[in-house]
């Protein structure tokens, strides 16, 4: 009787939806009047790598945005990156409902960052994380 017990506890618990993971953000550094931040979830395929980064404004700009989210594919080998996707949104830390939305073409041109500037960074640490 323990034991049925004890199954059906461990069954519902498995049945009862878990809190959502959301992402976990490593800071970067700050850029003008932005902090920029990393997800640590790097997704690979097809020898690239995709990451989310964020910028988090101190004071909303002209359209009312304090924060962006970018969705990229990055290149490691021949260190490139390639925007995605971008969402704003008016309050910190890519909260609330994004004001609007930008989805790139799969031709956008890729972009090799020069060295020493923050898009280094933004790429750089994705792929030290994604290996």
């Amino acid at each position: 009787m323990k034991r049925l017990a004890l199954a059906l506890t461990v069954f519902v618990s498995l049945m009862i939806p878990s809190k959502p993971s959301f992402a976990e953000w490593i800071e970067l550094g700050t850029q003008g009047e932005r902090t920029l931040y990393i997800d640590t979830k790097i997704r690979k395929h097809g020898g690239h790598i995709y990451f989310w980064y964020l910028g988090d404004y101190l004071k909303p700009n002209d359209q009312g945005t304090l924060s962006a989210k970018i969705y990229n594919e990055g290149d490691c080998g021949k260190f490139r990156v390639r925007r995605l996707q971008a969402s704003y949104h008016t309050e910190p830390m890519g909260n609330g409902p994004s004001q609007w939305a930008v989805d790139s073409v799969p031709d956008d041109p890729w972009l090799y960052p020069p060295p020493g500037s923050i898009r280094e960074a933004i790429l750089e640490l994705p792929c030290e994380l994604a290996n």
